[in-house]
């Protein structure tokens, strides 16, 4: 019995063990620049973008097909360039990319909100803002309060096309 008791215990302490390193560990922006190329990779190549979503957004985002379809109309060229790609680590497995990216037919602003770890192959988009606005493409790095009120303004799940840039 008390063999049994110990296993227990030092099973339990395995658990909280990897539940730490996990969360140490979850950090992982270079699996997020892979997603965020991924995207980039389906908008141009017009297929396997929803496949990128996470089961969430796909469940809360009831339109995905029809935004999905509606921005491959709007997304235009084959990307040629990813400029100032920045990752955020916003919260243990939540992150949020943005960069300009420059196709061989013009320059769009891409914003990407994800969840991910490194230890569990769990991770996909939950937000894609996309927009052809030269305010943003010129940005370097948002700062945190304009960033927050950028996304505040799109769909939190699925896809949001802005064709003007404005925030409303």
């Amino acid at each position: 019995m008390r063999n049994k008791a110990i296993l227990i215990g030092i099973g339990i302490g395995l658990i909280v063990m990897f539940v730490v390193l996990g969360i140490f560990f979850g950090r992982h922006p270079s699996k997020m620049e892979n997603l965020f190329n991924d995207t980039i990779t389906a908008l141009d190549n017009e297929e396997g973008l929803k496949e990128l979503f996470n089961d969430y957004a796909i469940e809360e985002s009831p339109e995905l097909d029809k935004d999905i379809k509606a921005i491959n109309e709007f997304y235009e060229g084959k990307s040629v360039e990813v400029k100032k790609l920045k990752v955020y680590h916003e919260s243990s497995n939540v992150y949020r990319m943005h960069a300009t990216v420059v196709t061989d037919k013009g320059k769009y602003f891409v914003c990407i909100g994800a969840t991910g770890s490194r230890i569990v192959d769990n991770y996909g988009i939950s937000q894609l803002i996309i927009e052809k606005s030269k305010e943003f493409q010129k940005k370097k790095i948002f700062k945190k309060d304009e960033f927050a009120k950028y996304i505040s303004h799109a769909k939190p799940y699925g896809v949001t096309i802005r064709v003007k840039g404005d925030t409303k």
